[in-house]
């Protein structure tokens, strides 16, 4: 790679991370109005600025106000109305140290089992548990008939009468505990383990930056990755059973997997040159 071109690559990421700050801070005055239960027009008049740079400091698209000073000017305005802290955010964008909130990695994608071969063992170990319990119950019924026999050969000077009542009282034993155990089995509490899946992510057609949030109350959600993906890049979250939330900028580029399964392909998510906000992956 040549001086130049090595050049520009960096100002090509530096530029693309900053994108993403600004999204970032975005999402945060976007939260911040609703918790406040401000309307988009009540900002406008309170601000007294156009709705087209509300729009823009939410979404992220600062290309649309008319130049950096502006911007931060109305992002000064925006926060003090919020009661809203930006001033790290705005620090880094003037001093222009451009970096994510976490480490940047990728991980290989997870390899999840053939669900086939997966089915098969689970019926395997259900035949295997009947078989023993079948055979294991004519065996015991065989010792306990064994030793009623022991017993009416060292009580045979009993009476008929006797013996048929000794007989009754066994046969009615039995079945109340049968009735007992099988009291017991339906009034055990079925326990659902809630399904574990794998999500991956994958650039499929250029640089994608990307935020994905697991939700922990139908109100709330928490921040899993944060990640600048090169084109043919990927991470995945393994074996997760929440319910996941995305951000992206450039969504038409990313393909996303559940399993080995395409959940999204890559031209199917968003509008070109938009950012996908808080898009449910797996509602």
């Amino acid at each position: 790679m040549t001086q130049d071109e090595q050049l520009n690559t960096e100002i090509d990421d530096s530029t693309a991370v900053k994108e993403a700050l600004q999204c970032e801070i975005g999402m945060k005055l976007q939260q911040a109005r609703e918790a406040k239960n401000f309307s988009p027009d009540y900002i406008i008049k309170e601000l007294k600025f156009s709705k087209t740079f509300l729009e823009a400091l939410e979404s992220g698209q600062w290309h649309k106000m008319p130049g950096e000073v502006y911007a931060l000017g109305f992002l000064k305005q925006y926060a003090k109305l919020l009661d809203l802290d930006v001033s790290q955010e705005t620090e880094r964008i003037k001093n222009k140290n451009f970096e994510l909130t976490t480490p940047l990695t990728y991980p290989d994608a997870a390899i999840s089992p053939n669900r086939k071969w997966a089915a098969i063992a689970v019926v395997v170990f259900i035949v295997l548990i009947v078989a023993v319990n079948f055979f294991g119950s004519d065996e015991k019924h065989s010792i306990q008939t064994s030793d009623n026999e022991q017993i009416v050969e060292q009580t045979q000077t009993a009476t008929n009468n006797n013996a048929l009542d000794l007989e009754a009282s066994a046969t009615n034993d039995g079945y109340a505990q049968n009735l007992q155990a099988e009291s017991i089995q339906e009034s055990a509490p079925v326990v659902v383990e809630p399904i574990k899946k794998t999500y991956s992510f994958y650039a499929a057609t250029n640089d994608v930056w990307l935020q994905v949030y697991e939700m922990v109350s139908d109100t709330e959600s928490k921040l899993l990755r944060e990640v600048l993906l090169k084109k043919g890049q990927s991470f995945s979250i393994i074996d997760t059973p929440a319910k996941l939330i995305l951000t992206a900028g450039n969504p038409r580029s990313l393909e996303i997997l559940e399993g080995n399964q395409v959940l999204f392909a890559a031209g199917s998510l968003g509008e070109e040159g938009k950012v996908l906000k808080r898009f449910p992956i797996n509602p």
